[in-house]
């Protein structure tokens, strides 16, 4: 076996450990949405309508969800059990991006660290 495929297996192995440690914290993140359907109707024009539950714990008031399927129709419904709890921003996209570049945020390694620690398992 030459040395160029032992690397390779050795890299692929690496890279199979790190995406399932990747995995295994996202599945302990209580930050992270990931509701289970319940419910499907399927229509004749082939849409169909979902419900999905699920728990989350809130971090300062907020959640993140892992996948919002697309709304048809504008049929997107978020909402609360609780009696207490109110859904009042719900907003889909790529996220908060911060440049650090000296101007939005410091441009050193340290405001990199404490940046990406704060927003760790949101």
């Amino acid at each position: 076996m030459n040395h160029t495929r032992v690397r390779v297996i050795i890299a692929a192995l690496m890279i199979g450990a790190v995406s399932s440690g990747r995995s295994d914290e996202q599945k302990n993140n209580a930050h992270l949405w990931k509701p289970q359907v319940s419910s499907v109707t399927v229509f004749k024009n082939g849409l169909g309508f979902f419900l999905r539950q699920g728990k989350v714990a809130l971090r300062e008031g907020w959640c993140v969800a892992d996948a919002v399927p697309p709304a048809s129709f504008g049929t997107l419904a978020i909402y609360s059990h609780g009696t207490n709890e109110t859904v009042d921003i719900v907003g889909s996209g790529p996220g908060e991006s911060v440049a650090f570049d000296g101007v939005d945020a410091p441009a050193d390694a340290a405001a990199k660290r404490v940046r990406l620690e704060a927003c760790k398992f949101l």
